[in-house]
Formats: structure tokens, sequence, C-alpha cells
């Protein structure tokens, strides 16, 4: 009986360490969340970007110039500037690429991947939406962010072809209205941080608590601090 008392004081302590490891594992999340809504807010809603929407290719490569700074300043993966249609008017990572409606499309794929178009709906009528979304390889390469985000699937228990790969990201994203300085609403911007491939946040856990810790797409471990 003493044994199953020590075994059973063991387990509910152990619980409880994971239990609180996991909170602060999911807080991080969040203050990554607010930070990036901060960031690209300040952009979004003070007419930095409203009040300056790009006409020309020169206009349209300072402005990505600037968002990219802005990306490589607060590790956010990707910043793409839409107009009231949801056609792309400038990407941060990509500025050769414009004027197509990728985040509106609906994708097919032998995975689920998100609706960006749900969001982009919601910036268009005023909303922030900070969320989880599963994005497929096409957004993913307009971006320059498909070879970042390719893993090559291995198992230690299935069979797994040669040279397969998981495609998507997984990508902490956030869409909000774009507003000129007056305040009247001209556009959405989508942001967002890609998950595949960045030890940063596991490595953070580890340093902070010495615990193991993953990042998974469905069955795809595609962030690890655990050898």
């Amino acid at each position: 009986r003493l044994a199953e008392v020590r075994l059973s004081f063991v387990s509910e302590q152990g619980e409880r360490e994971i239990g609180a490891n996991v909170a602060i594992f999911r807080e991080g999340f969040q203050n990554i969340f607010d930070n990036m809504a901060t960031t690209v807010g300040a952009l979004a809603q003070s007419g930095t970007i409203g009040d300056h929407l790009p006409q020309t290719y020169e206009e349209r490569r300072r402005m990505s110039e600037m968002l990219l700074r802005v990306q490589r300043e607060t590790t956010i993966s990707m910043i793409t500037v839409l107009d009231l249609e949801g056609r792309v008017i400038v990407r941060g990572n990509n500025p050769e690429e414009y004027g197509d409606d990728a985040l509106m499309r609906d994708y097919v794929s032998a995975k689920p991947v998100s609706s960006i178009r749900r969001l982009v709906l919601n910036a268009l009528a005023g909303h922030t939406i900070k969320s989880w979304e599963t994005f497929p390889p096409e957004i993913l390469a307009k971006h320059h962010l498909a070879e970042t985000a390719r893993i090559r699937l291995k198992s230690w228990t299935l069979e797994v072809p040669p040279n397969t790969f998981e495609e998507r990201g997984l990508v902490m994203t956030i869409a909000m209205p774009v507003r000129t300085s007056s305040g009247k609403l001209v556009g959405a911007l989508v942001a967002g941080r890609l998950m595949n491939n960045d030890l940063s946040i596991v490595m953070n856990i580890q340093r902070l608590l010495g615990d193991r810790a993953s990042i998974y797409l469905d069955d795809v471990r595609i962030a690890s601090n655990a050898t």
C-alpha cells in the first residue's frame, strides 16, 4: 500500500510539472501572437501602409524592403498586403509577385489545408484574427517559403515511400484590416510565422524548463528539441 501511495504521489507530481510546462509553452505562443499583432498593427492601423499603397514598381520595392526589415526584426516569416478585392498589392518576401488572388483561392490537397480566404474576408470586414493555419505549398512558394517548410518524412513504425515530404506549413497567422490615417479601410494585411523547421521556440523551452518539446502538424513532427 505504501508503495502504491508513493507511486501515485510521484505520478501526480510529474503530471503537475508537465501541466505547468505546457501552460508556459502555451503562454509563450500567446506572447508571440501578441507581439506580432502589436508590430503589424502599428503598420496596418496607423496609415503607414494605408496612406502609401504602392502603385509603381519602385513604390512596391520600397514598401517590400520596409516590410522585410520588420519581418527580420520580429521573426515574422511573411507580411502580405491585399486590396479590397483580396488581390495582393505587395509581399514583403517577394515584390515581383503581386496582383494575384492566391490567398483567396480554395486549394485541393491530399492533406487538409486552411481557408485563408476566410481570414481575408474577416479582415476586410474590419476584424483582427489570430489563429493557427495550415498553408498550402502554393501560397508558401509565392512567399519564398516552400523550401523552408519542406520536411522529409520518416517513421520508425510505418513504411514511408522514399523522397516524400510534408510540404504544407503550420503558420501562426494574423489577419487585420489596413486603414488610412483617417481610419478609412483600404485593404487587409496577412502576416505569419512559419513553424516548420523553426527550432527557436522549442529550444527556448529547453533552456527555460530543461524539458523536451515538439510541435506537430497533424502526425508530422515539424519542430523539436528531442533527439
